[in-house]
């Protein structure tokens, strides 16, 4: 989770770009998005929210403040990431099976097409959805600084 790595790096500008690279670039594009394009973005998710599973009840059995503080946090995430892999997996979809996603007598090839035209749509509402996870998450790690005795 990279609000706990936030905290102490600098500026806002400094904190913001640090999240907005690792949710957009490193998590959701390589992540989730090139694994989907593979049909693997189920794997993908698999892995990240078990993860995750691990990870907060850690931060929750340490400080419930803390918990209660990230968990909008990790819900907008998790909301983005499904819908990067969901919208990676049509292009799987379309590459192994373009009948299912497009109906009989599509080629394979017009369905891989297709279903790339139609994935910067569909992955601009997951990367919205990213870029409001990691301004929330560039606050509170400022709050976290801040306000110490409160979240511990």
């Amino acid at each position: 989770m990279p609000l706990l790595h936030a905290v102490g790096r600098g500026v806002f500008a400094d904190r913001l770009v640090y999240l907005l690279a690792t949710n957009l670039v490193y998590e959701c594009l390589l992540g989730v998005t090139l694994p989907g394009m593979l049909n693997l973005a189920f794997l993908a998710l698999l892995i990240k929210y078990m993860l995750l599973g691990v990870i907060l009840p850690l931060v929750a059995f340490s400080s419930a403040s803390l918990a209660a503080a990230i968990m909008p946090v990790v819900l907008l995430e998790a909301l983005g990431f499904s819908m990067a892999a969901a919208a990676s997996g049509r292009v799987g979809v379309a590459w192994l099976r373009p009948a299912r996603l497009y109906g009989q007598g599509i080629r394979r090839r017009d369905a891989l097409r297709r279903a790339l035209r139609e994935l910067p749509c569909l992955l601009l509402s997951a990367l919205a959805v990213l870029v409001f996870s990691s301004l929330l998450e560039t606050v509170l790690s400022y709050a976290a600084e801040s306000l110490p005795r409160l979240l511990i």
